[in-house]
């Protein structure tokens, strides 16, 4: 038994396949333009999400072993940057 095509009214194949998201189907619609900044913005999206989500999955970095601080005096006599290191 073959299966064929469903074709709309107006002669033309459906573009999305059963059960797919009216939602994209809308975003994807309009000007090329327009279609190629959704399509980018959502693929920037889930990427930022697939990062995030693999991201937390990591175990935190060790905190480092020494830690800087700074002091500015700025006086009348001049302008010095003091560092200083902290071990942990």
């Amino acid at each position: 038994m073959s299966r064929r095509a469903r074709v709309l009214p107006n002669g033309t194949l459906p573009t999305m396949a059963p059960g797919s998201s009216a939602l994209l189907a809308r975003a994807l619609s309009g000007r090329p333009k327009e279609r190629a900044i959704k399509l980018t913005a959502a693929l920037l999206l889930a990427a930022l999400g697939t990062y995030s989500l693999l991201r937390s999955a990591l175990p935190p970095p060790p905190p480092p072993a020494v830690v800087y601080g700074l002091m500015i005096d700025a006086g009348s006599t001049g302008s010095r940057v003091h560092t200083f290191a902290f071990d942990r």
